[in-house]
């Protein structure tokens, strides 16, 4: 797609995959288009059939994070570069992927972390002692970013942390943090200030992963709701007590493994609807 854009700009295009059948749906539009597009089957960490100094733009989109030898392949880009050349390239980012609000994405959605070195400043490579402290500060920031794009979202009374431990692997947390965190019946009920764990079993459970439900415990703000896969017994009011906050922390423990992930949500409130039955 974007080869295309840039060669009916009247830009020189090489286009480089490393899968062969790719390569050829392209090969085939390009015979069909006739835009003057080049192609070769390549790994982006591995471009020794480009000279130095060659392109003044590389961009990489949707691909960068099945990339194995990620350090590997950002140094060929910039041995293909001109000096003044730009890298263009697209991840998915450890904080801005762990929040919903609604489930709902906008087409216009996306972050830009820009370095133009314009400053001259001594380059931060991985090897040096200012890589660690750079990586920690910029994670620190995109993660407050991220937390404020949930607590700033339509209509929010409340922003809740959903973690998720004890889970058999990574991928398997992080989808039960995002369908519980999804779930109107959950969010309803976080508005409402009821700890209804019954609702949070039922989204674990449609979340399609392999659970036992006897092996689950859930927590609210450090307090047990639910032992065991049964109930603790909270009253209405003590439920109210313990949701009559607008920073909430949902723990989740699947207790069969050792991987966790979690995600950020907001409950859903009157306030949302209105917001968003009144766009026209």
């Amino acid at each position: 797609f974007n080869t295309r854009i840039l060669a009916g700009m009247g830009a020189k295009v090489f286009g480089v995959d490393f899968s062969e059948k790719l390569i050829d749906f392209a090969e085939q539009q390009e015979a069909e288009e006739k835009l003057g597009i080049e192609y070769e089957v390549a790994d982006v960490s591995d471009l020794s059939g480009i000279k130095d100094d060659y392109f003044h733009l590389v961009t990489c989109f949707m691909a960068m994070q099945d990339i194995r030898e990620y350090h590997q392949a950002v140094a060929e880009v910039g041995r293909v570069l001109k000096t003044e050349g730009r890298f263009v390239f697209s991840i998915p980012h450890p904080c801005f992927e762990k929040i919903t609000v609604d489930g709902q994405m906008s087409t216009n959605d996306s972050v830009f972390l820009i370095a133009n070195s314009v400053q001259n400043n001594v380059l931060i490579n991985r090897d040096g002692s200012n890589y660690s402290i750079f990586e920690n500060a910029l994670l620190q920031i995109c993660e407050a970013l991220a937390h404020d794009i949930v607590n700033d979202g339509e209509g929010v009374s409340k922003v809740i942390k959903i973690r998720v431990k004890g889970a058999s692997k990574k991928t398997d947390a992080e989808k039960i943090a995002r369908e519980i965190a999804n779930s109107p019946l959950v969010k309803t009920a976080f508005y409402g200030q009821s700890s209804n764990w019954g609702r949070i079993m039922q989204a674990i459970g449609a979340s399609g992963v392999s659970i036992k439900p006897d092996k689950i415990d859930i927590f609210i703000n450090n307090t047990a709701i639910c032992l065991g896969g049964a109930g603790c017994g909270l009253s209405r009011v003590e439920g109210r007590q313990l949701l009559n906050k607008r920073s909430i922390d949902l723990l989740v423990n699947l207790g069969i493994g050792h991987a966790s992930d979690y995600v950020y949500t907001t409950d859903l409130t009157y306030d949302y609807v209105k917001i968003n039955s009144h766009y026209s």
